[in-house]
């Protein structure tokens, strides 16, 4: 379930940020160590918790009139559901052999299909975790609650603002050593 900078992925497996970070690598430049957690992993999490019924209940929230008290209680409630879901076995005992080689805090990052697209940034909507400690009882939790950003009220209304379907901005998640620099910036 885990890709890592070294598989060949895609746009569509990864997010958007995920893949601009793997192509960072590949012309050369120095990423940080990184795995991908493939936008499938997060379509298959909604499905096993029962969440889908919720992203219907959205849509005709927001194709109504009067949605906004409802878009906002649908949106809790899947924020609510994400956090409370559990993960795949398969992602859960891959996240426990990659925190046994990891030795570095990591950053958990948000890394959605349309997020830092020509058309679309989405420049601070979801959420990023940072110096999160590698093992899966902390790492599993900032998954989820990086998941659970999409269905945040300010995502919504950015979406609905640029005609953007929900659905089609499903969430990777980038796990990402973190580094204790000195000094940095942009060239």
């Amino acid at each position: 379930m885990l890709l890592f900078s070294k598989d060949k992925i895609t746009r569509e497996q990864a997010g958007a940020k995920a893949f601009n970070l793997w192509q960072l690598e590949r012309w050369g430049f120095s990423v940080p160590q990184t795995a991908f957690i493939p936008v499938e992993v997060y379509r298959r999490f909604l499905a096993e918790n029962k969440l889908l019924p919720l992203e219907d209940a959205l849509r005709k929230a927001l194709e109504s009139k009067a949605g906004g008290p409802q878009v906002a209680t649908v949106a809790a409630q899947m924020r609510r559901g994400i956090l409370a879901g559990s993960v795949p076995e398969a992602l859960e005992k891959e996240l426990i052999a990659f925190c046994s080689a990891v030795n570095h805090p990591l950053a958990v990052r948000s890394s959605s299909l349309q997020e830092d697209s020509a058309e679309h940034s989405f420049a601070g909507q979801f959420l990023t975790l940072l110096h999160i400690k590698a093992q899966p009882a902390k790492i599993i939790p900032a998954i989820k609650k990086v998941w659970a950003s999409q269905w945040d009220e300010t995502v919504i209304s950015y979406l609905q603002e640029r005609s953007v379907d929900f659905q089609q901005s499903a969430m990777g998640v980038i796990l990402q050593q973190m580094l204790a620099p000195q000094f940095s910036g942009v060239l």
